[in-house]
């Protein structure tokens, strides 16, 4: 596994390839999120893709204790120091935790809030709806197609660390961020476990994911 280096952007992380230094892309540019930053472990390839399918599609004991831990180390690479008043994973939809019997970004955020001593908030936001499949949008189409379906249900306040597995377009985390923005988040900060890359063989196994 290859953690996440520069060159990469400094709002979402996105990898670039190559060498050279790190510099904004086009999307933040043209259209900043609503958190502040994005940090993955690393690029959504390799061992690191494998490790998450894994656990998240084949429920592999195994990786739980390595996916978790990787969370982890990614929280004290970004953060260390920082003081969060709550950490919160995307939510699943209802049907999602009925068929795969547990939310593994809610799983990932339990450790980081272990790690961080900060409130584990799972309930904080919801997915209202479902989401429409993903897989052949481009950015535009995959922030129309979750447009609406994250809202808050408790409040937050201060700087909020939001907990993902894969960030792929960025529609959910945008989406997520702005739920908890409304719920009083003053800032929030986004830890994914993989960040897909811009071109490489984890965009095809990306989009099954989402």
């Amino acid at each position: 596994m290859q953690p996440l280096a520069e060159p990469f952007c400094p709002s979402c992380a996105v990898p670039y390839p190559g060498a050279g230094p790190s510099h904004p892309c086009p999307r933040c540019r043209a259209d900043p999120p609503a958190f502040f930053e994005l940090r993955a472990w690393g690029p959504y390839q390799g061992a690191l893709l494998e490790a998450v399918r894994r656990w998240k599609f084949g429920r592999d004991p195994c990786m739980r204790a390595a996916v978790e831990a990787l969370a982890r180390e990614a929280l004290v690479r970004f953060w260390s120091g920082v003081t969060f008043g709550a950490v919160v994973p995307v939510p699943c939809h209802p049907s999602t935790l009925r068929r795969r019997g547990a939310g593994l970004p809610a799983l990932l955020a339990r450790a980081v809030a272990r790690e961080a001593g900060a409130p584990w908030r799972p309930t904080a936001l919801e997915k209202a709806r479902a989401v429409p499949e993903l897989v052949g949008l481009d950015a535009q189409g995959r922030a129309a197609a979750v447009k609406g379906a994250y809202r808050p249900r408790e409040p937050l306040d201060g700087t909020v660390l939001l907990v993902d597995d894969v960030a792929t377009s960025t529609a959910t985390a945008r989406a997520c961020a702005e739920a908890c923005r409304e719920a009083g988040a003053l800032r929030v900060c986004v830890l994914a476990l993989a960040r897909t890359p811009l071109h490489g063989p984890s965009r095809a196994a990306a989009e099954e994911v989402f």
